[in-house]
């Protein structure tokens, strides 16, 4: 089904619009109902915390060392619900003295 249905949607779709789309779904939809709609569907009514994945930088503790780099949710919003994933951490945001642009488009691309 995903490669008949799925697929070929996405394909049509650059990857900055699907990005810019999972981010803003999850800031969104980020209450309570949700997040455990979330949890479920992450990690099946329970969280898979290994003792051997646990570190500790600077002093804070997470689960795994799978975090959420920066630049995927520059606004903030939805570390809530990227938890609800299991990512134990999310860097978010920047502070900046005046706007910029940003790079041209494309900034994102796909290999295949």
């Amino acid at each position: 089904m995903y490669k008949e249905i799925a697929n070929p949607i996405l394909n049509k779709i650059d990857s900055e619009t699907m990005h810019i789309g999972a981010r803003e779904a999850l800031h969104k939809k980020s209450n309570p109902v949700t997040l455990k709609l979330l949890e479920l569907f992450a990690d099946q009514h329970k969280r898979f915390v290994d003792p051997r994945l646990n570190i500790v930088l600077a002093g804070i503790y997470f689960e795994n060392p799978v975090m959420v780099g920066p630049g995927w949710d520059k606004p903030g919003g939805s570390e809530k619900a990227l938890y609800a994933l299991c990512f134990p951490g999310v860097e978010v945001g920047g502070v900046l003295p005046e706007y910029q642009s940003g790079n041209k488009k494309p900034r994102q691309f796909m290999i295949s």
